[in-house]
């Protein structure tokens, strides 16, 4: 699980920027797992929604669907990295 956290971290979410490598990771991720995806761009392509589906067609599954921009940079990304990492420097602002 830290290394999944680890790597949706490390990508570049602030919301003017593209996502797709994101999606595509997250594509990747969920369908090794056996979950059905839909991935959306937009007209330009660089960005998408994702759209997951599990368990039986035509009701009684689960979907997914989230958020991925984020408004501004985090504070102290490196401190949450740390902290994922089991060693948070003292004072980290997470």
């Amino acid at each position: 699980m830290k290394e999944i956290l680890a790597r949706l971290i490390a990508f570049d979410t602030v919301s003017a920027n593209p996502n797709m490598a994101l999606m595509a990771w997250v594509r990747d991720l969920l369908e090794g797992a056996g979950i059905a995806v839909t991935l959306l761009p937009d007209a330009s392509g660089g960005k998408a929604n994702l759209y997951a589906t599990t368990g039986p067609a035509g009701g009684g599954g689960v979907m997914l669907s989230g958020h991925t921009g984020r408004l501004c940079h985090c504070r102290d990304a490196d401190g949450f990295a740390a902290a994922l990492a089991g060693a948070a420097p003292s004072g980290a602002v997470l």
